[in-house]
C-alpha cells in the first residue's frame, strides 16, 4: 500500500510539473507544491532505506521521517478543504437548477 501511494504521488507530481512548467515554483501555490515535492522525496528516501534495521541509531533521520508523515496529513487536509469547496459549489449549482425547473 505504501508503494502504491508513493507511485501515485510521483505520477501526480510529474504530471503537475509538466502541466505547470515554470509556474510550478512561481505561482501562489508554490508553498503547497514545495510541500508535495518534500513529501515525495522523503517518501522515496523512506521507501529505499530500511528504517527498521539500518537507521534505528539515527534519531534525527527517524524524527524527519515522522515529521513528513505529519506533512502527508496536512496535504490530505488541503484536499479535504478543496472537496468541501467543491461540494459547496455543486450544491449551489444544483439549487440554481432546481429553481430554474
Amino acid at each position: 500500500l505504501e508503494l502504491v501511494n508513493v507511485i501515485l504521488f510521483i505520477i501526480e507530481l510529474v504530471l503537475r510539473l509538466i502541466a505547470e512548467d515554470s509556474d510550478f515554483f512561481l505561482s501562489d501555490r508554490r508553498y503547497w507544491n514545495g510541500l508535495d515535492v518534500l513529501i515525495v522525496v522523503v517518501s522515496l528516501l523512506e521507501m529505499f532505506s530500511e528504517v527498521g534495521s539500518t537507521l534505528t541509531g539515527n534519531a534525527r533521520l527517524l524524527r524527519l521521517l515522522r515529521i513528513t508523515r505529519v506533512a502527508r496529513v496536512i496535504r490530505m487536509l488541503k484536499i479535504v478543504a478543496f472537496l468541501s469547496s467543491l461540494r459547496t459549489l455543486v450544491q449551489s449549482i444544483l439549487s440554481t437548477l432546481r429553481a430554474l425547473f
